[in-house]
């Protein structure tokens, strides 16, 4: 019987630990579980996707399951692992396109399955509205709101480097950008004077920052309309239109 590798994950280090495994060993069988609807992905050029200077989400997409199937390597999207069983080498998995649930046995195991974005427990968080950015679906999402809802006004948590990056991408969709930090910089892992410096070009854009501001709130009665940090006094409109 041969031996069975299942990964879990099937971006960047997923298919790559994968790609590395079937050049090692032809013989074995390889499987990867990614819960997300594509695997192989440049999750880096989704600000340039969103901008528009990138056009299809497609061309961020640097292998298919179908491609990876070539090489023996079966890659099933939209299945998410939910327990894994060490002492029976087993793991249950959910499929997302069916609700099926089912179990898999492993020989070994690698574990690939990535960051996630943090859910901070914010009153309003889950309004109509909010973004979160890390697979390509989150990509696909924002984009169309721009595209579809042209916004006005947007607020960015977060004073990183995808923070700056999407406020570039807003700003080509002629979007008001306000950028929300609790740190006292933008780019908190550059040296003061260098940030200073990313931040005159951020003022050069009109672009709003706000630092040492924690997110109080997120507004609005049936999608964000404003968002509310630091104290009561600091509000940040972000309804689609002006009223």
């Amino acid at each position: 019987m041969k031996e069975r590798l299942i990964i879990i994950g099937g971006v960047a280090a997923g298919m790559s630990a994968a790609a590395k495994a079937r050049r090692t060993n032809s013989d074995l069988e390889i499987v990867v579980y990614e819960k997300s609807g594509y695997i192989s992905y440049g999750a880096c050029g989704f600000p340039y996707f969103i901008k528009g200077d990138i056009p299809r989400i497609e061309d961020l997409i640097v292998r298919t399951p179908a491609q990876m199937a070539e090489q023996g390597i079966t890659a099933l999207v939209q299945h998410e692992v939910v327990a894994i069983n060490p002492a029976q080498k087993t793991v249950r998995v959910l499929n997302h396109q069916t609700g099926e649930e089912f179990t898999d046995h492993w020989d070994k195991l690698i574990l690939a399955a990535g960051a996630s974005v943090p859910k901070p427990a914010i009153p309003g968080f889950q309004l109509p509205g909010i973004f979160t950015l890390r697979t390509v679906e989150d990509a696909v999402a924002i984009r169309r709101w721009l595209v579809e809802e042209k916004p006005k006004r947007g607020v960015i948590v977060g004073a990183g480097y995808i923070g700056l990056e999407m406020a570039e991408a807003l700003h080509a969709h002629n979007v008001d950008v306000t950028i929300v930090d609790m740190t006292s910089q933008v780019m908190p892992t550059l040296d003061a004077d260098m940030a200073e410096l990313v931040r005159a070009e951020m003022d050069a854009h009109e672009v709003k920052i706000c630092l040492q501001q924690p997110v109080q709130s997120f507004v609005g009665p049936a999608q964000v309309e404003a968002v509310v940090h630091e104290v009561a006094a600091r509000f940040d409109k972000l309804s689609g239109n002006d009223k």
